[in-house]
């Protein structure tokens, strides 16, 4: 099995692979959804990292800028067949190369765990993200699309934060 991930999408590929995640994302009740447009301004900034097994397409995370020198890792996703260490492991090392500092809010505690074991992250609650991010990160967070999925998720879960730190 050739696991890899990367921030470099380009060619022919790239337009089916944000298609096949802006469907998924639509599908899943643990992803907030990007538009089109917006999957396709991450991955021509290579914001938008992805994870092949086999050339196949196993996984995702965007990497969205919230203020200077400050960017949001999110729809952080590995489809079901493919959850694994070896996977998650490949998309988490690519993204932990990135040279800034990063805000992770999740509803996954396993997520969060990783990330301050793996990354050295310190947890923080919803007031030190607003605050770091000088209000973008709630701000990001009204739109009607990104309101309904966070409401949704509230009903069942805790919403979790980490600071990925000064690098």
């Amino acid at each position: 099995m050739a696991v890899r991930a990367t921030f470099e999408i380009a060619g022919q590929d790239q337009a089916a692979l944000i298609q096949e995640i802006f469907n998924t994302s639509q599908d899943q009740p643990e992803l907030t959804p990007r538009s089109i447009s917006v999957l396709r301004d991450l991955a021509q900034r290579q914001a938008l990292a992805v994870v092949f097994v086999d050339q196949v397409l196993a996984g995702w995370a965007a990497v969205e800028p919230l203020a200077r020198n400050l960017s949001e890792v999110g729809m952080v996703y590995v489809k079901p067949e493919f959850r694994g260490a070896a996977v998650f492991n490949e998309l988490m090392q690519v993204i932990a190369a990135r040279p800034e500092r990063m805000l992770l809010a999740t509803y996954d505690k396993s997520l969060i765990r990783y990330v301050v074991s793996a990354w050295q992250a310190k947890q923080t609650n919803l007031f030190g993200a607003i605050v770091l991010s000088r209000g973008k990160f709630l701000t990001k967070r009204l739109n009607a699309a990104s309101g309904k999925a966070i409401r949704n998720k509230l009903q069942k879960s805790k919403p979790l934060y980490a600071i990925v730190g000064e690098r």
